[in-house]
């Protein structure tokens, strides 16, 4: 049976909502991830506890949910890592698997749109020592530069970094005692949580700016508490959310120091946070009650405030609690997917974006490249550049024979503007060309080298 749409009410707030029932009804959904590639139509990825891997299209003449694989299997989770540039970019889907009695890898990946199987990737990992995939975390990169690492955390006391084809340890813990829940990662930064089971719990917060070379920890003080669900700014490495047994703490100096949020909760889980990436401030913390009841709650002031997202109308269900949640910008709006313990995928988009902290921050009226300054440089110069809509968007500098020598941006972009600084100490002197593309606009300036 097709479930209704359900209106949402924000309590403490007269904020109006959709939550839309978005299929697999009757799954429990473990995991989320999107693909967006230039080269290809936008999907969605969902892993289930006991149905394998199911892939949905945004647009197409199918928008239906399809079984892509692992029919039967417990998938524990999803991550996509973007690579190549432009139209010959392509999305590599990471898949972490429950071994059982017939297949014991651990992880597959698949490459859309250019590979037509799931490839075992889990060199390096040892069975005896992990049982399950329970994150992973890593860094899209453009094909004219070094692949970049992918991470992955067990259920036991590991973070793992995948260089070239082979898995390798980059963090351990206390055997038995320290479990790392979650992996997230931004543009500079990987981050992990997890629990420390000493004595009194404690929870682990650990940052790697080096690409898991080296990882420091940053112990927040708190106690009796677990750590099961972490996020930053998408452009801010500084800025860092927690989620812990019953409150969610807030660090704004990477983690040297951490406050309590406003938001305290009793019998609660919340095991997912979610930043709007057209509005920095605006956070959404998801999880379940101890009687697995979901529990949505919403702050549009970077975790001064927050307000449960309530439902109501003609939904005649107790709706299952939240395991995961993903984020999609679609026209200028933030659409939210929310996997449940055992009522498949819902959509919810918000009514409004809340207030940022930058009111002075306005979404630009057209694509547009500004001059380099200074102009002639000597070695590095400043290229501006603002974009009017979310989309794929590329600054490559060429030389005067049509030759890339620097790739300053390859990826998706949200509306505003921009400032690259890009460094020629290698370049002999001479005319260079900066190309901006973003969808079907494509804009050049000329630059002088002289040295």
């Amino acid at each position: 049976m097709k479930k209704a749409t359900v209106l949402l009410l924000v309590a403490f707030g007269s904020v109006f909502g959709q939550l839309t029932h978005f299929g697999l009804e009757n799954q429990k959904v473990t995991s989320l991830a999107l693909s967006q590639t230039y080269s290809s139509s936008e999907f969605i990825i969902a892993g289930t506890d006991s149905g394998g891997i199911f892939m949905r299209n945004f647009s197409g003449e199918d928008t239906s949910w399809i079984n892509q694989y692992f029919y039967d299997r417990s998938v524990t989770s999803v991550f996509v890592q973007r690579q190549g540039i432009g139209p010959i970019d392509y999305s590599r889907i990471f898949v972490g698997v429950k071994p059982n009695t017939i297949d014991n890898t651990l992880i597959y990946s698949y490459d859309s749109p250019v590979q037509s199987y799931w490839s075992k990737r889990d060199s390096g990992l040892s069975n005896a020592e992990v049982n399950r995939i329970s994150s992973f975390a890593g860094f899209n990169y453009s094909g004219h530069e070094p692949p970049l690492p992918v991470f992955c955390c067990d259920d036991n006391s590991h973070i793992y970094v995948l260089r070239n084809t082979i898995w390798e340890k980059s963090w351990s813990g206390l055997e038995g005692l320290s479990v790392i829940s979650q992996l997230y990662s931004n543009d500079s930064t990987v981050f992990a949580c997890g629990t420390f089971n000493g004595f009194i719990p404690a929870p682990i917060v650990l940052k790697s700016q080096d690409y898991g070379t080296t990882w420091n920890e940053y112990p927040p003080g708190f106690f009796n508490s677990g750590a099961y669900s972490i996020t930053a700014s998408p452009d801010d490495s500084d800025t860092i959310y927690v989620a812990l047994n019953n409150t969610i703490i807030k660090s704004t100096d990477g983690g040297t120091n951490w406050d309590s949020t406003s938001i305290h909760l009793e019998n609660t889980i919340i095991n997912s946070l979610l930043i709007n990436p057209l509005n920095h401030v605006q956070i959404f913390a998801g999880g379940k009650k101890f009687n697995n009841t979901f529990i949505l709650y919403r702050s549009d002031n970077g975790g001064s405030t927050w307000s449960q997202v309530q439902y109501f109308g003609n939904c005649n269900c107790i709706m299952a609690g939240i395991n995961c949640m993903t984020g999609r910008v679609n026209n200028n709006e933030f659409e939210i997917y929310i996997g449940t313990e055992g009522d498949g995928v819902y959509k919810y988009t918000p009514d409004i974006t809340g207030t940022d902290l930058n009111p002075e921050t306005e979404i630009p009226q057209r694509i547009s490249l500004l001059q380099n300054y200074p102009n002639p440089f000597n070695p590095t110069t400043t290229i501006e550049y603002q974009v009017s809509t979310y989309s794929f968007v590329t600054l490559i500098v060429y030389d005067i024979l049509g030759k890339k020598v620097s790739i300053l941006v390859n990826d998706y972009k949200t509306p505003g503007h921009y400032k690259e600084l890009f460094k020629a100490n290698n370049l002999s002197s001479g005319i260079y060309y900066c190309v901006l593309k973003s969808g079907n606009y494509i804009l050049t300036r000329k630059m002088l080298l002289i040295k």
